[in-house]
């Protein structure tokens, strides 16, 4: 089928949209360069030229679930430490919940991973990044505490992602749960 004319940068978010609708709708398993580009209303062909497998369309779409995971809530003001970690925290449960759609895709390629050795380090890359993202928060409660602040970040990530596929898994779970008992721990942290 013959494709209108767009600029390459245009083309290849086209072909990302198509392949995350694709994805979402099939699981990525089901995803192939045929249905994407149908998707896309575009030719097999087309999408080859800007993907040349569907490897790499796959490596591509991971890099964007990546920025949809790095996209963190703006921390509000709290008088504690923990108390910003805890809000931290619960906006970050709040936008996992909202686009279950993404964190689905992101816990397939998690899955997928596992038989994929090739996709681990993007993985293992954007979770050491989300670690990082959350490091300032997590660190002023760690220096409270006298722990590493790696070990509080990674805490952070884990409740995080946790939470999020409880709610997948559960929609009557209440993501706020683990937030309110971490709340509980983390008031003997900013005792003096």
């Amino acid at each position: 089928m013959p494709g209108r004319k767009a600029p390459e940068a245009q083309r290849r978010e086209e072909i990302l949209h198509a392949a995350r609708a694709v994805a979402a709708r099939d699981g990525l398993e089901g995803l192939t360069v045929r249905k994407v580009a149908v998707e896309a209303g575009l030719s097999p062909g087309l999408v080859f030229f800007h993907f040349a497998t569907k490897d790499v369309l796959l490596v591509a779409l991971l890099e964007r679930l990546q920025d949809w995971l790095l996209q963190v809530a703006e921390v509000p003001d709290q008088p504690t430490p923990a108390g910003r970690l805890v809000a931290l925290l619960s906006g970050e449960t709040a936008a996992a919940g909202r686009d279950a759609g993404e964190l689905t895709l992101l816990l397939q390629y998690w899955v997928l991973a596992a038989r994929r050795p090739d996709l681990r380090p993007a993985l293992l890359g954007a979770l050491q990044r989300y670690r990082e993202v959350l490091a300032p928060a997590a660190g002023d409660v760690a220096a409270s505490a006298g722990l590493p602040a790696g070990q509080v970040s990674a805490l952070a990530t884990s409740l995080v992602l946790g939470a999020a596929l409880q709610g997948l898994v559960d929609p009557g779970f209440d993501p706020g749960t683990p937030l309110h008992a971490l709340a509980a721990l983390l008031q003997g942290a900013d005792r003096p």
